[in-house]
């Protein structure tokens, strides 16, 4: 009952947020301040007939749908489902991002499609361990112990891919995107070393030191997204 509340709450925020970044997104691109993106007839216009517009709306209704499904939601069917149309609506825009200008196009969004996908499930994860109870928690450990260990190798090779694609000449190396981008690569580094001690943890039967990891690595965790959401703001060099 407390995830199902945890989970409701989580998806209404992402709700809002989205709608709130819509008028944001607006007023960017009409230059104007936040009230011009109240226009009723251009706001039409834009969720209508532009590409961007209309991904906003795929994801306001995919994130709607995962809501329905899971305030539903009364066995593990209706669960996949919820992770599905939440990992739909999240991986939507990377079709608009700076990835389509590039020569690999197809290979630069399959592997961030794979980063997006993969670094929900860790993140949400983590934070699911968070927030279950302690016997939970134990009794879960150990398969998303297996689960972690996956993503962190899918995320490491996509985004490895991902950034090789974007700086594929010696220059690009000396420019600000660069310098996030290692960044990052140093955060996940240190997600994976949160992993592996929490291999060792498990396997020496110590969850109660396994929980005491989880805060520190959520902070690391909330660094290194909001590192990504930069960069997918910045033009690739």
């Amino acid at each position: 009952l407390r995830l199902k509340k945890l989970l409701q709450l989580s998806m209404l925020i992402w709700f809002v947020t989205l709608v709130g970044t819509i008028f944001v997104e607006l007023a960017n691109i009409l230059n104007t301040d936040l009230l011009g993106a109240f226009d009723s007839q251009v706001l039409r216009s834009f969720l209508q007939q532009t590409v961007i517009g209309r991904t906003y709306v795929a994801q306001l209704v995919l994130v709607l749908l995962a809501i329905l499904l899971g305030s539903r939601a009364r066995k593990v069917g209706a669960i996949y489902w919820t992770l599905a149309a939440s990992l739909l609506a999240a991986a939507l825009p990377v079709f608009q991002s700076h990835s389509s200008g590039l020569n690999n196009h197809s290979l630069a969004i399959g592997s961030l499609l794979f980063h997006i996908i993969f670094v929900s499930l860790w993140v949400g994860g983590v934070i699911g361990l968070l927030v279950v109870s302690p016997k939970v928690r134990a009794e879960s450990l150990s398969r998303f112990s297996s689960l972690a260990l996956w993503c962190a190798i899918a995320v490491s090779a996509s985004g490895t891919v991902n950034a090789f694609i974007r700086l594929n000449f010696a220059g690009a190396w000396h420019s600000a995107y660069s310098a996030l981008v290692i960044a990052k690569v140093v955060f996940t580094g240190l997600l994976i070393a949160f992993g592996a001690q929490h291999r060792r943890y498990i396997i020496a039967k110590k969850p109660d030191q396994t929980f005491s990891l989880l805060g520190m690595e959520i902070v690391v965790m909330v660094i290194t997204v909001a590192l990504g959401g930069w960069l997918s703001t910045l033009n690739p060099p």
